[in-house]
C-alpha cells in the first residue's frame, strides 16, 4: 500500500497538469511550494530581491546561468521552468521514464536499484512499481 501511495504521489508530482503556465507563474508557484520569500531565493541564486521580483514578474529577462541555477535547486528540469513543458521531471528522470518505454521490466529491475526511503526493495517489489509505473506512463 505505501508503494501504491508514493507511486501515485510521484505521478503526480511529474504531471503538473497546469497548461499554459508561464515562466513567471512557475517561478512563483515554485518558490511558494518551498514556503521561501522572494528574498531567500534572491539569495541562493546571488541576486537582489529587487531583481527577482523583476524576474517573477516578468519585467527582466531571465539569464540562462538564472535558470540552471533555479532548476537544480528546485530539481525540475530547465524546460519546465521556462514552460516548454508541463513535465517537471530532471534529465535523470526523463531516462528512466524513456527506458521504461524501451526496456522490458525484468531488465529496469536490475538497471535501477529503487528503493523505498532508507529501505531496499525486493525484486518483486521493484518489478511491481515499474511495471505500476510503466502502465500509467504508457496509458498517459
Amino acid at each position: 500500500m505505501k508503494i501504491v501511495l508514493l507511486v501515485v504521489i510521484l505521478l503526480l508530482v511529474l504531471y503538473n497538469k497546469n497548461r499554459g503556465d508561464n515562466m513567471e507563474h512557475r517561478l512563483r508557484e515554485l518558490r511558494k511550494q518551498r514556503s521561501m520569500n522572494q528574498s531567500q531565493i534572491a539569495e541562493v541564486i546571488g541576486v537582489s530581491q529587487g531583481l527577482y521580483s523583476a524576474y517573477e514578474l516578468g519585467t527582466r529577462r531571465l539569464p540562462v546561468n538564472i535558470v540552471i541555477m533555479l532548476s537544480e535547486f528546485y530539481e525540475v528540469s530547465t524546460d519546465y521552468i521556462l514552460g516548454l513543458t508541463n513535465l517537471r521531471y530532471t534529465d535523470q528522470e526523463k531516462k528512466f521514464f524513456h527506458d521504461l518505454t524501451s526496456k522490458n521490466i525484468s531488465s529496469l529491475v536490475k538497471e535501477y536499484n529503487l528503493t523505498l526511503g532508507e529501505k531496499s526493495m525486493s525484486e518483486e517489489e521493484q518489478f511491481l512499481l515499474i511495471k505500476l509505473i510503466k502502465t500509467f506512463v504508457l496509458n498517459k
